[in-house]
């Protein structure tokens, strides 16, 4: 998973978050999904995070088998909410 942060600095294009699952490797989107005030992101267990899309009625989970990469990929959501 990737966080892809548009800073909405060029006019033409909105500040926003997405969660964007890629191949690992190429870097190829495989899944992309804007992430916002209700998505309702949350770090349920040590390696689990969860939120929901942004039909606002889908709730995902990531798992995550590193517990540090866990923690890194949600302290970084934290960092730029």
């Amino acid at each position: 998973p990737v966080w892809l942060l548009n800073s909405g600095t060029n006019p033409k294009r909105q500040s926003c978050l997405s969660l964007v699952i890629a191949e690992y490797g190429s870097g190829f989107p495989i899944w992309q999904d804007n992430v916002d005030g209700h998505s309702d992101v949350k770090q349920a267990r040590e390696q689990h995070i969860t939120f929901r899309l942004s039909d606002k009625v889908t709730l995902a989970v990531l798992r995550f088998n590193n517990i540090l990469a866990s923690k890194e990929f949600f302290s970084y959501y934290v960092s730029v909410r």
